[in-house]
């Protein structure tokens, strides 16, 4: 069911990205923007830090090639945004959608977090019990380990770094792991769980994207999974496919001793009851809703990672095993069905701003190392700068192959540079093959 929102009224969006999170505020009927702002979250966690984490499961010998993000830092980031906006303008806000980061997953524990989550303002209190983030970009699960794994139904690729791959992982390496928690989702998942003390729940598009869900039954491989020794009290409720379903409202209670006591406080002007909280879809096609027009329209989505989309028309349309079929909207948000029923077909690539980023952190790194000082703020426009010096129709500049993360397709593809001559070995022509056309 989708909320009733008239003219004046406002919705919140949240994209909790890999690297940062957004925010937009729109009119929910003319779809007009009122206001955009981003920050960096600086989540990541250090190897030092995560093999600190890992220290008494004896199965891990190293932590090389994890990816976790700390859950907290995401929370506060949003918090930190929302802090700048008017309340004249919060409190129009009658609805709140999240999106985010795919694949990934967090567990916790819904009973501590309901004791212990009361101002949403603050940061989460060090006594609810919730993991960090495993990202989409982990890298811990070794192409042996997914090949022990049972066929997911129907038959679908599951990567390191997908949800269930990495539960599969603890589950056998690091048991101690999920002690204490009850509940599993993606970050997404938990924001809404907690702004709105709801059932945890998991849209089918954020579902799929951690293998053994069957898109056509919307329901998990149940069987498979018991039969593997898979953790399964800890997968969320699958939701419906609506444009806008929604976990609850913004949360009017906290508990309190065991009780349910009114809260009276907004969340940043943003009036508590009858706000609604939607269930959390992936950032793959809230993107491409967005920007989409026609049906037979590609997008390209260049961010942390990088996509290449389009809706599948026709069933006997044949997909090359580098490409991924993913669940849609089964229903538009004005009720139009012209995307109803479709799936997306995805070229998904690893590699997309996560490599500018690694480029510029080794260029600091470079200039530190022979005993020299720079500012990877200052870098970031000077390289951009450099590069769009460069003519991009027609350059004898190095050709750089940037697949440093590998691609689903192939975990051990690496970057190469080629054609590199004495003449043309300068740092505009390297940044320019970094940068999307």
């Amino acid at each position: 069911m989708d909320p009733p929102l008239s003219e004046g009224d406002l919705v919140l969006g949240i994209d909790l990205g890999t690297t940062t999170v957004k925010i937009c505020v729109i009119n929910a009927v003319s779809k007009e923007i009122v206001l955009e702002k981003a920050r960096k979250t600086n989540a990541d966690i250090s190897t030092a830090d995560l093999a600190a984490s890992y220290a008494n499961a004896e199965a891990v010998k190293d932590v090389v090639g994890f990816s976790e993000q700390d859950v907290r830092k995401i929370w506060t980031t949003v918090n930190g945004l929302l802090a700048g906006v008017d309340d004249s303008l919060t409190g129009k806000i009658k609805a709140i959608g999240l999106c985010g980061q795919q694949h990934g997953v967090m567990f916790w524990n819904q009973a501590s977090c309901d004791e212990e989550i009361e101002d949403l303002h603050k940061d989460i209190p060090v006594g609810c019990s919730i993991s960090s983030l495993i990202t989409w970009q982990d890298q811990r699960c070794s192409r042996e380990f997914l090949d022990s794994l049972p066929q997911a139904e129907p038959k679908q690729v599951v990567a390191t770094g997908y949800g269930s791959a990495s539960i599969f992982w603890l589950a056998k390496n690091a048991p101690d792991h999920l002690n204490g928690y009850d509940r599993a989702g993606t970050v997404m998942d938990f924001f809404a769980t907690i702004l709105a003390r709801g059932r945890s729940m998991i849209s089918p598009q954020n579902a799929e994207t951690w293998g053994f869900f069957d898109r056509f039954e919307m329901s998990w491989n149940w069987d498979r999974l018991k039969e593997s020794a898979f953790p399964i009290d800890l997968l969320p409720a699958i939701s419906g496919q609506g444009c806008f379903l929604f976990v609850g409202h913004l949360r009017a209670t906290a508990r309190r001793n065991g009780e349910d006591v009114h809260l009276e406080r907004s969340w940043h002007g943003i009036t508590r009851r009858s706000v609604y909280v939607g269930v959390a879809y992936g950032d793959l096609q809230t993107s491409f809703i967005a920007t989409v027009q026609n049906d037979d329209d590609a997008v390209l989505n260049f961010s942390t990672s990088s996509q290449v989309s389009f809706i599948r028309t026709r069933t006997d349309l044949p997909i090359p095993s580098s490409c991924d079929v993913r669940t849609y909207f089964g229903r538009m948000p004005d009720g139009v069905e012209s995307h109803a029923g479709r799936e997306l077909i995805v070229a998904p690539s690893l590699n997309g701003g996560n490599v500018l980023t690694f480029f510029v952190q080794n260029l600091k790194e470079w200039v530190e190392s022979i005993g020299g000082t720079v500012n990877e703020e200052d870098i970031w426009p000077r390289v951009i700068a450099l590069a769009n010096e460069k003519n991009w129709a027609e350059s004898n500049d190095p050709t750089v192959k940037p697949t440093l993360y590998g691609e689903r397709f192939d975990a051990n593809l690496r970057a190469t540079v080629g054609n590199l001559s004495l003449v043309n070995a300068d740092l505009g022509g390297l940044a320019f093959d970094h940068l999307p056309s």
